[in-house]
């Protein structure tokens, strides 16, 4: 019942009250939908969660947040029963409703009722054209990457990419690069070995790219990510004979600058987005290790050092806390 109640309200918000919908990591994965719109000069967003679960479900979403680089007003809607008198949680732009078993909506005070009783055209949801405006660089490595794929493929005449193509196009192959040809150290970091290969690199970009570009601005995030490319081929260059292509080195170089990022800031959010990165490096290196011989997990630590070094050095003390 409250996944139907949750999406009536959404629809409400979105069709006839302007706001925009999305999706974020929930708590609860039924309840991962939230509506967000511009009001008054700030970001209001409407959340939902469980009577019990309100504390687990906001951290989700500020987690979520930060990684986005947005700081939102929140309103959390409570599916509880009659009768329930607030998780307690106190903070400033926090405010809590309730949705009773019957459907019946009720908000804490004017400001929250404001959000749902003012009339505002719709706006449109957030489109590639804005992407790209907001995060050029990354959107552009995106399209870099798919285009060289296509390439390749067209002529592997298939997604699986023939090996021979891979060192033709510039793959990290040791013999080659002992005869002069460093120049693969960066051009292996836009080549991939198959679909899935592309698909996963570039969701990853897609998603943490777009915050630290406006985080870092282009021009120390761009170096940043080629200086991490470059890492990354030359510690698989010494420590592995294997062919190597793939964007996950450049990928892990951003994690290990958000992971600077988030160490000196001030931000609480941003903190305990710290144990979420540890968490993600530390999993995609345990894979790395128990894929010995597919995943070149040198090229992933190398990476990430590189990232890591680079941002010690290009990202400063980062921008102040507000």
């Amino acid at each position: 019942m409250s996944v139907g109640f949750m999406k009536s309200v959404l629809d409400r918000l979105v069709d006839r009250k302007g706001f925009s919908l999305d999706v974020f990591p929930s708590y609860d994965r039924e309840l991962g939908y939230f509506a967000y719109r511009e009001k008054g000069g700030f970001m209001k967003a409407v959340i939902f969660s469980r009577e019990g679960e309100e504390e687990q479900q906001l951290l989700s979403f500020d987690e979520f947040a930060t990684f986005k680089g947005v700081s939102f007003d929140i309103v959390n809607l409570v599916f509880a029963e009659r009768g329930y008198m607030g998780s307690g949680i106190s903070r400033a732009g926090y405010h809590e409703g309730t949705i009773d078993p019957e459907g019946n909506l009720r908000l804490p005070d004017e400001e929250s009722l404001a959000l749902f009783t003012e009339e505002k055209k719709g706006t449109r949801p957030l489109t590639l054209r804005d992407m790209a405006a907001s995060a050029p660089v990354t959107m552009g490595l995106i399209a870099i990457n798919i285009m060289i794929f296509a390439a390749s493929a067209f002529l592997s005449q298939s997604t699986e990419i023939n090996v021979y193509v891979l060192i033709y196009l510039g793959a990290k192959f040791n013999p080659l690069m002992e005869q002069g040809e460093w120049w693969r150290l960066v051009t292996s970091a836009f080549l991939h070995g198959n679909l899935m290969h592309i698909l996963f690199n570039m969701y990853a970009l897609y998603n943490i790219g777009p915050f630290l570009e406006m985080r870092l601005k282009w021009v120390r995030f761009t170096s940043i990510y080629f200086i991490s490319a470059i890492t990354s081929g030359l510690l698989s260059f010494f420590f592995t004979p294997s062919v190597s292509v793939g964007a996950s080195g450049a990928i892990f170089g951003l994690l290990g600058a958000f992971l600077v990022l988030a160490l000196r800031s001030k931000e609480k959010v941003m903190r305990r987005a710290l144990s979420n990165i540890l968490f993600i490096i530390g999993i995609n290196l345990m894979i790395g290790f128990a894929g010995s011989g597919v995943i070149d997990n040198f090229g992933h630590i190398g990476g990430l050092l590189g990232g890591i070094a680079s941002s010690l050095v290009l990202a400063g003390k980062g921008p102040k806390s507000e």
